[in-house]
């Protein structure tokens, strides 16, 4: 069971360490188209007043030019960094170094005075509102922003001359507003994303956890194919091998065992021949009591189905303490996926009902197998022949007993 992930309510970290460095790392990948874009309008910004400064008063454009031109070179640089590989290392401190300088030049060129200097106002306040909601920093490290601005601000005043208390706390206010309106505009923003970030990972799990179930049930590729809003799967295939295996003398064992160990023994059978056929390649179709349904050649196909089949039939031989019958069949099958609820992936066909009847007319630790079966396999596995036996809806048939892989002379 997973224990609810906590999120700090001052610095909104979570809890789990391993799960902050890896919503840190997809926060700032979202932000990054949002930053340059940020960044090149900010320097474009700066440039531009430029003209306006020369325009208002040429006298002090002199002076203000470099500090704009040095704020939009930063950025620049900055906007480049945003590519280099190592970015995500040393995103944080080049953004808040970017917006520290920012915010300084906004109030070095207060302090240089002239007319439009409210116009600097405006602009140190869109930096601040900036830094906090565009630039996607932590917000622990805009909180620091925010107490190095509001602690420029009294040295600005004195390099004006104009350091009065009123303006001190004038310039406070109106620096503190700016700033709890884009904290709390960056807290909710990330407060959010972080919420989501646990709602997808959330949602991951549920689908994670559903394709695991789904898988459970249907061969992978079917499985893909329903999950694309396919119509009815029916697939015909012109050759596979399907066996039929159930326990010898079940039912009176059934009547003998206490429920619990009974569905125990099933379970550790069944997990051991589901276990056999990963291995070999062979698709589990269903288990039926105490029977085991498999086969080989479909939903994809394998030429060597019948030799699949054949080693997974002597491994469960070999590999099971209880006396196992088994039929084996080659044929054409159709399979396909039935029902909208509890849907099972399953097969009809001549094929199917003759392996059904090669394992339920067989004999007690023996694997029976057809004519056709035998044909294919018998260059390279041992055969014995049982005879003709009466099979229901079948007749006469000549049958064989797979013995083992036939050694190499």
């Amino acid at each position: 069971m997973t224990h609810p992930v906590r999120i700090h309510p001052i610095t909104l970290r979570f809890d789990d360490a391993a799960l902050e460095a890896r919503f840190r790392e997809q926060y700032r990948a979202s932000a990054t188209r949002q930053v340059r874009v940020t960044l090149l309008i900010g320097s474009v910004l700066f440039l531009a007043f430029i003209l306006v400064d020369r325009w208002a008063d040429p006298d002090l454009a002199v002076s203000a030019w470099s500090v704009r031109a040095a704020v939009a070179a930063v950025f620049l640089v900055s906007f480049g960094l945003t590519f280099a590989p190592f970015w995500p290392r040393v995103r944080g401190r080049v953004l808040w170094a970017a917006a520290l300088v920012g915010g300084i030049g906004m109030c070095v060129l207060i302090a240089i005075g002239g007319p439009w200097v409210e116009l600097r106002w405006v602009g140190l306040v869109l930096v601040v509102l900036g830094a906090d909601t565009l630039l996607r920093l932590a917000f622990p490290a805009l909180l620091l922003l925010s107490a190095v601005f509001s602690a420029a601000w009294p040295v600005t005043l004195s390099l004006t001359e104009d350091l009065t208390l009123d303006r001190v706390i004038g310039g406070w206010i109106a620096l503190g507003s700016a700033f709890v309106i884009g904290l709390m505009a960056a807290y909710t923003i990330e407060r959010y994303a972080r919420r989501g970030f646990l709602y997808e990972r959330e949602a991951a799990r549920e689908r994670e956890r559903s394709e695991r179930l789904l898988l459970n049930i249907l061969p992978a590729p079917i499985a893909e194919r329903l999950k694309e809003s396919e119509g009815p799967i029916a697939d015909h295939h012109a050759e596979a091998t399907i066996l039929f295996a159930d326990i010898a003398g079940f039912t009176a064992m059934s009547t003998r065992m206490p429920a619990d160990e009974l569905v125990t023994m099933l379970n550790a059978v069944f997990t051991g021949f589901d276990q056999l056929a990963r291995r070999h390649g062979v698709e589990k179709i269903k288990t039926i009591g105490d029977a085991y349904m498999a086969v080989a050649g479909l939903p994809e196909a394998a030429p060597d189905h019948a030799e699949r089949i054949a080693e997974l039939a002597l491994d469960m031989r070999a590999e099971s303490t209880l006396p196992l019958r088994i039929g084996i069949e080659t044929g054409p099958v159709v399979a396909g996926v039935i029902g909208e609820s509890k849907f099972i992936y399953d097969l009809w066909g001549d094929a199917v009902t003759t392996a059904s009847r090669m394992e339920s007319h067989g004999v007690p630790g023996e694997i029976q197998v057809t004519e056709a079966v035998r044909d294919r396999l018998a260059d390279r596995y041992d055969f014995a022949p049982r005879g003709e036996i009466e099979v229901k809806g079948r007749g006469m048939m000549r049958t064989w007993l797979l013995r083992g892989r036939r050694q190499a002379s």
